[in-house]
């Protein structure tokens, strides 16, 4: 009888604060009369995770900071945007395999949200304020240091999947964006 009974389900929640860096950014811009691509330099991220796990699997809910990640063009001329940053937030699904490798619990997660851009331009010429629906995908391994508290490493896929055209003649919007995530963070269980 008692080999019968299903155990009772468990579920836990799980908050990730996270720092990182962000690589292979690649952006198309969209003006009134064309589009021209850009490439920019790894910057600095921050964000965190909140998570719902049950078993294997995962709810997993993103936010992600990239202060000027339009800072550091790759081209050799001599324009420059102005201050700028990146928004990610993204609602995620994860799968966690019951094994563990060199002690690594290892995992695998993607999902849809926005990824809301926001340039100011020094000059006041133009304007980019753009949020655009995009997906992620990606995973990585969490190190567990007891029950209640891991390290967690990340690397993840960005892409937006929707082009944005100006609203006015002298605004610019982001036709395409993509780049490359890498965080490490504390990941605290309640």
């Amino acid at each position: 009888l008692i080999a019968g009974v299903a155990p009772a389900a468990a579920a836990d929640w799980v908050i990730t604060p996270y720092a990182g860096l962000n690589w292979g950014s690649k952006v198309t811009f969209n003006d009134a009369a064309l589009s021209y691509d850009d490439e920019f330099k790894s910057r600095i991220n921050f964000g965190a995770g909140t998570a719902w796990l049950t078993g294997p699997f995962a709810v997993e809910f993103d936010f992600g900071y990239l202060p000027d990640f339009f800072g550091d063009r790759k081209a050799d001329d001599d324009f420059e945007f102005g201050p700028s940053y990146l928004l990610t937030l993204m609602a995620n699904v994860g799968y966690t395999p019951r094994f563990r490798i060199a002690g690594l619990r290892p995992y695998a997660a993607g999902g849809f949200g926005v990824i809301q851009t926001h340039i100011e331009d020094e000059f006041d010429l133009f304007t980019v304020k753009s949020t655009n629906a995009a997906f992620n995908v990606g995973g990585g391994a969490e190190w567990p240091l007891g029950p209640k508290y891991g390290i967690r490493g990340d690397v993840r896929y960005f892409r937006t999947v929707q082009e944005k055209l100006p609203a006015q003649e002298v605004d610019v919007a982001i036709g395409s964006l993509s780049f490359w995530r890498v965080t490490g963070g504390l990941t605290i269980k309640f």
